[in-house]
């Protein structure tokens, strides 16, 4: 009988050591299969990053763009604005010496009575 028990003990130690064996390779494969999966959603994770960084940096360009054309026009506009009131400002100047002009005239007939007047 103790020929049995020794048996049953070899057996029994040999499919623990299976199982054991099993279970840690087992642990492997799903390691490497979890690895694998976790890489792959870090390269998409990635991926959707730069997509992202692309379209920010695409919105960011197209909005400075705008933004440039926008100041280019207004600075246009306010050159025209400026011409305008320059004509303005040249036509104000035009009429005040003309008026200076008449001015100066209607002085210098009072200059030339008064000259006369001492004259007398």
């Amino acid at each position: 009988m103790k020929k049995k028990k020794n048996e049953r003990s070899k057996i029994s130690t040999f499919f623990i050591t299976l199982l054991i064996l099993l279970l840690i390779a087992g642990a492997g494969v799903g390691g490497y299969f979890a690895y694998e999966h976790y890489q792959d959603q870090q390269k998409q994770i990635n991926q959707l990053e730069k997509q992202v960084d692309q379209q920010n940096k695409t919105k960011t360009d197209k909005s400075t763009s705008t933004k440039k054309e926008t100041q280019q026009e207004e600075s246009s506009s306010s050159k025209n604005e400026e011409s305008i009131s320059s004509d303005n400002t040249t036509n104000s100047d035009e009429s005040d010496s003309s008026q200076n002009t008449t001015d100066d005239s209607s002085s210098n007939e009072n200059t030339n009575s008064d000259s006369t007047t001492e004259t007398e």
